[in-house]
C-alpha cells in the first residue's frame, strides 16, 4: 500500500497510534514502521523518522521482537518481561511521538511527546494487567493466542494510523476508555498476586496465618449471625461468578452446616449465605503462588476460592472439620491435593 501521513489528522493519528502500539509491543512497532518507510509503503514522513528504516535499527528491532515473541508466550515469565518494560515502552512511545510530530512547532511537539508517553504507559498498563489476569489460568495455549492477537493488533493500528487516520484515532480513544475501565480490575489483580507471593515467602520461613490475624471489622460483620460457637474462617480471594466477584478480598465462614462468604468492599461489606445444608464435595488444589479451595455445597454449583499459601494450613483444617469423609481420595493429611498447575 502507498500511504502518507499529512495534515493535522495524520499527525495526531501517527502520534496516538504509534504510542499506543509501542505500549503493547515497542519492538514490533519500530520494526513495522521502519520496514514501511524503507520499502516506500509510507511516504512524506518527517526526516527524523527515517532513521527507523536504517538496517541497524531494523536488525536490532527484529532481534528484540523475536526475544519478546518467545517471552510473551511463556506463562509466569511474561509478567517479569512486562515489569522490565514498564519504563522502556512508555519512553519508546514518547520518542516515537516526538519523531512523528517533528513537523510541528516546538510547543506542540513537546505536548505530543508528553501525550505519546502517557498513551504508551496506558496501553502498557492495560496489557500488563490483562496478562496478569490471564495468569490465574496459566494455560500456555491461551497465552500464545493472546500474544498473537496483540501482534496483529499492533500491526493493524500502525497501518491504520497512516492509511485511515480518523479510524485510528477513534480506535485508540475506545481502547484508552477500555483501559480506564479495566484499571480497577488491574489493581485487584496486582493486590492478589502481591498477597500470593508474600504468602509463598512466608510459608518458606514456616509462617502460617490463623484466625487471630483476621481484621476486627469481620467480627462485627459476623455478629448479626448470632452463631452459638466459634466459626472457622479462612481468608481468600474470589474471582468471578455469583456470588463471588473478581479478585475481591473475601472470607469463608463455616459453622456446623452453615457456609457464609464475607466480601470486603470500599463502602460496606457483603455478607452472603452460601448454604445451610452442608457440603457435598471439597478439595484444596495446590499451586505455586496460591491454592484453590473448591467447594460443592448442597444445592449449589461448585465454587472456587483462591487461598494464599500462608492460609493453606487453615484451609486444610477447614476441610477436615467440615467433611472429612468427603475428602477426595489421594489427598494427603490436611486435605491438600499435590496436583501442580
Amino acid at each position: 500500500m502507498n500511504v502518507q501521513s499529512a495534515g493535522p489528522w495524520g499527525t495526531l493519528a501517527s502520534v496516538l497510534g504509534l504510542s499506543f502500539a509501542a505500549g503493547v509491543n515497542l519492538y514490533l512497532s519500530v520494526l513495522a514502521i521502519g520496514l514501511a518507510i524503507r520499502f516506500g509503503w509510507i511516504t512524506n514522513v518527517p526526516e527524523e523518522m527515517e532513521v527507523l528504516s536504517h538496517p541497524a535499527i531494523l536488525g536490532l528491532a527484529g532481534f528484540m521482537y523475536m526475544a519478546e515473541f518467545v517471552a510473551d508466550k511463556a506463562p509466569f515469565f511474561t509478567p517479569i518481561w512486562d515489569a522490565i518494560h514498564t519504563v522502556i515502552r512508555p519512553v519508546g512511545g514518547a520518542l516515537l511521538a516526538m519523531q512523528a510530530s517533528a513537523g510541528l512547532n516546538p510547543v506542540l511537539q513537546a505536548a505530543a511527546t508528553l501525550l505519546g508517553g502517557a498513551v504508551a504507559l496506558g496501553s502498557h498498563s492495560g496489557k500488563a494487567g490483562f496478562r496478569l489476569l490471564a495468569h490465574t489460568n496459566p494455560e500456555p495455549a491461551s497465552h500464545s493466542a493472546i500474544s498473537f492477537a496483540e501482534d496483529i493488533g499492533v500491526l493493524s493500528l500502525v497501518g491504520l494510523a497512516y492509511s485511515y487516520p480518523v479510524v485510528a484515532i477513534a480506535i485508540v480513544a475506545l481502547l484508552l476508555f477500555a483501559v480506564a475501565l479495566f484499571t480497577p480490575i488491574l489493581w485487584r489483580v496486582l493486590r492478589f498476586l502481591a498477597s500470593g507471593i508474600s504468602g509463598r515467602i512466608r510459608c518458606w520461613f514456616g509462617g502460617h496465618s490463623s484466625e487471630e490475624e483476621l481484621p476486627p471489622w469481620l467480627k462485627e460483620d459476623l455478629r448479626p449471625l448470632k452463631l452459638p460457637g466459634k466459626p472457622q474462617v479462612v481468608s481468600c480471594y474470589t474471582r468471578s461468578g455469583s456470588p463471588v466477584t473478581r479478585m475481591r478480598v473475601s472470607y469463608i465462614v463455616h459453622f456446623e452446616n452453615q457456609w457464609w462468604l464475607v466480601q470486603k468492599r470500599i463502602i460496606g461489606n457483603n455478607l452472603k449465605n452460601l448454604s445451610d445444608e452442608g457440603v457435598e464435595k471439597i478439595s484444596l488444589d495446590s499451586r505455586w503462588v496460591y491454592d484453590v479451595l473448591r467447594i460443592k455445597l448442597a444445592g449449589r454449583k461448585r465454587l472456587s476460592f483462591y487461598v494464599t499459601k500462608d492460609w493453606s494450613k487453615a484451609a486444610g483444617e477447614l476441610i477436615q472439620s467440615a467433611a472429612p469423609e468427603l475428602r477426595e481420595t489421594g489427598l494427603p493429611e490436611g486435605g491438600v491435593s499435590e496436583t501442580q498447575v
